[in-house]
């Protein structure tokens, strides 16, 4: 069946501001199986995280949260082994990167001021589909 996702990375501003901009209340409930619609975790190092059972969740909600700090989402739905991420600061798009299988194994759009390290992650995941088989084999390590 597979996973439909998405979730929001938060840092520089604190959780009761993040809360407040994304319109969540703390329930004070854990959800250690991600089964509410949503659920969140402050990581040590500063990142707030903010969980959906919803693809369509992170995006709409990113320019919002990223004023004052930094903000990333992600978008993951293996049904048809699409995923995307996009980084937001100070409520502009600054990067954005999507793979699509439907497209093609090797699919994968980035634009922007990408993170230092999607070169050399890039590079690690083509040379591993290549390693796989490239587009003939079943298996997806772009995705």
């Amino acid at each position: 069946m597979g996973f439909s996702i998405s979730w929001i990375g938060v840092q520089g501003l604190d959780r009761e501001t993040i809360l407040e901009r994304l319109e969540l209340v703390d329930t004070s409930e854990a959800d250690q199986e991600n089964r509410a619609q949503l659920s969140w975790a402050q990581l040590p190092d500063g990142w707030t995280i903010i969980f959906s059972n919803r693809t369509d969740y992170a995006e709409a909600k990113l320019a919002a949260v990223s004023m004052g700090g930094v903000a990333v989402g992600c978008e993951v739905n293996e049904r048809v082994m699409y995923c995307s991420a996009r980084g937001y600061r100070e409520g502009v798009e600054v990067w954005s990167i999507s793979h699509d299988a439907e497209n093609g194994i090797y699919d994968l759009i980035a634009e922007g001021d990408l993170p230092a390290a999607f070169p050399a992650i890039k590079a690690r995941l083509v040379a591993d589909q290549d390693r796989e088989g490239g587009e003939e084999e079943g298996v997806d390590m772009i995705f």
